[in-house]
């Protein structure tokens, strides 16, 4: 699926859409099938889907399997401490060889911290493919998280009735939506960042989770992506690249902006995703602040 996209935050749509164009993408039915096997809990048949010189990397505890039998093991391992771990999609997004999944992983701690307690965490996978089967796969989430729910770390004090936090203010940002660069040289650059730094770029950007400080229930996720040199997206800007900044409340913070006399765009972009705006900081740079539309429950 190659979507018209108006901005580079249309990504994200395309992204909650990719399972419609499945059919075309030759890395969606294994994809299906590997988290079945998962499901499963088929330890055997989850190595099948892999390299016999295979990298399975799972960033959160550290931990690197070389090789099918590897993979058979740490597979082995994650069933034995989390004998109802489920895994379930979110997102998946591929291009040529490599891609890039969105999931929830969740389970009861049986054999992690032994503390015999339920949790569910999100995280995001790249990987790449060779002769039908993962050659690559690098695993991103956040341990501290299932530490937190099960235990084993303390959750964030509640703050006492009347003492002021930065959760009072309205209108703040919350983190980093997006970082855009331009490119003379954008497939070369791709392959550099896909080779030394793992970012395997599958058209739409590469998604890196991460959760909110103050609220660490709230997940939320990072777009990287190269532009081509002659992209008009960050005119007026002559800079080289952008930021997508999150914010809680976009309207409450354009007001306070507009009190202090920054420069605001006129253009305003509301999506299915979220509500869109544009301003610029003493050097010309054109910012993206985006708030994200709230899940449904």
């Amino acid at each position: 699926m190659k979507p018209r996209i108006p901005t580079i935050l249309a990504v994200i749509l395309s992204l909650c859409c990719v399972a419609a164009a499945g059919s075309g993408d030759k890395n969606t039915a294994l994809i299906q099938k590997q988290y079945a096997a998962w499901n499963a809990h088929d330890a055997d048949q989850v190595a099948s889907f892999y390299t016999d010189d295979a990298a399975y990397e799972d960033m959160a505890f550290g931990l690197t399997s070389h090789g099918r039998a590897e993979v058979r093991k740490m597979a082995a391992d994650f069933f034995a401490s989390v004998p109802d771990l489920k895994l379930e999609i979110v997102r998946h997004s591929s291009s040529g060889d490599s891609g890039s999944v969105e999931w929830i992983f969740s389970g009861t701690d049986v054999g992690l911290y032994k503390t015999g307690k339920k949790f569910s965490v999100h995280g995001a996978s790249l990987y790449e493919v060779h002769g039908g089967k993962f050659s690559s796969n690098r695993d991103y989430y956040d341990a501290a998280s299932i530490m937190r729910q099960v235990g084993v770390l303390p959750t964030a004090p509640t703050p006492e009735k009347g003492e002021k936090t930065t959760m009072s203010q309205q209108g703040r940002i919350l983190g980093i939506g997006g970082i855009f660069f331009k490119s003379a040289n954008k497939q070369q650059l791709q392959e550099w960042y896909a080779k030394n730094l793992g970012f395997a770029d599958s058209g739409y950007g590469v998604m890196l989770p991460w959760r909110e400080k103050d609220n660490p229930e709230n997940e939320q996720m990072t777009i990287w992506s190269i532009f081509p040199s002659t992209t008009k997206y960050f005119e007026p800007s002559q800079a080289s690249f952008m930021v997508n900044y999150i914010v809680d409340d976009l309207d409450a913070l354009l007001d306070r902006l507009g009190k202090e006399g920054v420069r605001i765009d006129p253009k305003r972009q509301d999506e299915s995703y979220g509500k869109f705006a544009w301003i610029y900081d003493p050097d010309g740079n054109k910012i993206e602040l985006w708030q994200p539309l709230k899940p449904k429950k």
